[in-house]
């Protein structure tokens, strides 16, 4: 079991995560058979994973974008869509992104503006890239 004070010193420090998984480890007696390393790696690898994620949802709901659940491996690439599967993969590298270039994205009404919009933005959140989507609706 966790020491009470240790517990308390993990979460001073912020590191609830490795608290937990800490806590998680000590009740499975498994464990016991596994080095002291891994099992210290696996407690840092529970930490930087949680924050990790933490961090690229922070991204996404600050960026404003619109489906925050879209991603370029669920696009629908279909030939009727006139949507090119190698554009949509050059543009999932974000590296328009770094090289501060624009896209502009247009289409007929339910063509998927959106949802590609938004895939590019939540994989660019992904990589780490904080973004300011600004979507002009033009008439």
């Amino acid at each position: 079991m966790i020491n009470s004070e240790t517990d308390r010193k993990l979460r001073e420090m912020n590191l609830s995560r490795m608290a937990k998984e800490y806590a998680r480890q000590n009740g499975n007696i498994t464990m016991d058979t596994i080095p002291f390393e891994d099992r210290f790696r696996m407690l840092v690898d529970e930490e930087y994973s949680g924050r990790k994620d933490a961090g690229i949802k922070r991204l996404i709901k600050k960026s404003g974008i619109l489906l925050t659940d879209a991603c370029p491996q669920n696009l629908y690439t279909g030939a009727e869509r006139q949507l090119a599967y190698i554009a949509v993969q050059n543009l999932s590298t974000c590296n328009f992104i770094r090289e501060n270039r624009n896209v502009i994205i247009t289409g007929s009404t339910g063509s998927g503006k959106t949802w590609l919009a938004s895939c590019i933005g939540v994989n660019a959140c992904r990589q780490g890239i904080p973004l300011c989507v600004n979507i002009d609706v033009a008439q």
